[in-house]
Parts: C-alpha cells; sequence; structure tokens
C-alpha cells in the first residue's frame, strides 16, 4: 500500500505537543509530510481554544464513486460505490465525526484527524478566510505494495475540495461537541508509469494465489485490489492493462 505521510512539494514538519486539545489528553507527534504550502507550526497549550475552527464536524458520505483506465480503452469506465467500500485510506480518517484540527490560522493550514484522533490517521487541508476548503497534493511514486517490481512505481493524487459551516442542526449520535459540518469532495487517484503491465499481471496472479506472490503480501495485494473488484468495475484480467485506479468521495 502507498504510505501515508510522504507527500511531494513543501516540507511541513509536525513536532507538537496538543495539551487539553479537543478534550484529549497530551498528543505528542512527529510527524514528516512534504506536500505544497507553508510549514505547520502552531502549538496549542492545556484548554484553550486555538481558533475558531478547531473541533469535530459532523461529515457523512453520500455518494461514491470508482473508475478505472486502461491501455486498450481510451475511455475511463467508473461505476457507483456504497459507503461501506470506500477504501481504508479514507474511512479511516474521514470518520463521523471527524477532528479539524487547525494548525497554522493565518496560514490556513489544518488537517481532518479520526474520531479516536489516532495521530497518524490524518489528512491535510487547507481552509481560506471564507471557510472554503481545498488540497492538491500527491505522495512519492513509490512500488505498488511492498515488495511488488521496484521498477513499476505508482503515484497516488489527492485532491479536495469544499466547505465548512459552523453551527446548525446535526443527526450523528455522539458523545463528542460538534461544532459544525463539513462538505467535502475528495478524489484519489492512483496512476502507473509506463512498462507496469508485468508488475500488474503479477499482482493478479498473487490475488488468487499466495505462491506466485514472491515477496509480496497477499494480503497487501488484495487489499490493493478489492475496492475496485468488489464494486465489479475490474476483473483481475483487467489489471495488466491499468494505467489508473481512483475513487471520488463525496461527503455532506
Amino acid at each position: 500500500m502507498l504510505t501515508p505521510l510522504t507527500w511531494v512539494g513543501r516540507h511541513l514538519g509536525l513536532k507538537e505537543n496538543w495539551l487539553g486539545l479537543l478534550g484529549t489528553a497530551v498528543l505528542a507527534i512527529t510527524v514528516s509530510w512534504a506536500m505544497s504550502g507553508c510549514r505547520f507550526g502552531n502549538r496549542v497549550e492545556g484548554g484553550s481554544t486555538p481558533d475558531p475552527y478547531t473541533g469535530y464536524y459532523e461529515i457523512a458520505p453520500q455518494t461514491v464513486k470508482f473508475c478505472m483506465g486502461k491501455s486498450t480503452n481510451p475511455n475511463e469506465v467508473c461505476v457507483d460505490g456504497l459507503a461501506s467500500q470506500i477504501p481504508p485510506y479514507l474511512a479511516n480518517r474521514l470518520t463521523n465525526p471527524v477532528a479539524f484540527v487547525m494548525q497554522d490560522l493565518a496560514a490556513g493550514d489544518a488537517a481532518f484527524v479520526n474520531f479516536n484522533l489516532d495521530m497518524t490517521k490524518y489528512l491535510p487541508v487547507v481552509i481560506a478566510s471564507d471557510q472554503t476548503l481545498k488540497l492538491i497534493g500527491n505522495f512519492s511514486p513509490q512500488p505498488i505494495v511492498p515488495g511488488s517490481d521496484p521498477t513499476c512505481l505508482a503515484t497516488q493524487y489527492v485532491d479536495e475540495v469544499g466547505k465548512l459551516t459552523k453551527g446548525g442542526t446535526f443527526q450523528t449520535h455522539t458523545t463528542k461537541t460538534i461544532q459544525g459540518r463539513i462538505k467535502l469532495d475528495v478524489q484519489v487517484v492512483t496512476t502507473f508509469s509506463d512498462g507496469c503491465a508485468s508488475a500488474l499481471n503479477t499482482l493478479a496472479q498473487c490475488y488468487n494465489s499466495a505462491g506466485a506472490c514472491g515477496a509480496m503480501a497477499q494480503q497487501d495485494v488484495q487489499n490493493f485490489l478489492n475496492p475496485y473488484l468488489n464494486t465489479n468495475l475490474l476483473s483481475l484480467g483487467d489489471v495488466p492493462n491499468l494505467n489508473t485506479l481512483s475513487y471520488e468521495v463525496w461527503y455532506q
């Protein structure tokens, strides 16, 4: 699977003690990301609200779409999916409710963190003065799954656009105090480098036969392909011809 915290662009180093943030105990995290924008760096002191935005927000997936592009077909093919089929990368980060954590109010740097405040499960975002949300970033190219052919590289792009709204009436049942609602459109696209047909074919063989996996873990391969196979978007026979895989989720 693609490593979730290595972004291309500017370097954002987070080394913070968040005291009393969102009603939790001390949270100390050290993560390294790189993506476009400025450096995270606010320190939040015990129990105080550092900005108008930090808090829990209602967010619920309404529409899900899965797509693939193949070398044998110039047109992208898409199918609708279910909320239960959202891949773990988003499902484990954009929980309902989700924590919205402001890092630099002046720059608009923030992050979504899952309900349990697992600091390994976060998604960066930038908020503007009109409370619109946006981010375009990508991961460093890397092998599709650990142990797969290193000459075949996958690059994952994440595109976010949406709106934060304070206040309102909420339907989510939770012990957390909800500050408002997040509307968000998130698209995650994985592209494969040229010359990946052989590596992708090995992935397809490994899916059903652990003996074909070589240095790969069969579970990693299945986790990577399952969101697209389970929606009947593609078959294992399609895998060697893939150029792109993507999914898009609209949250309201």
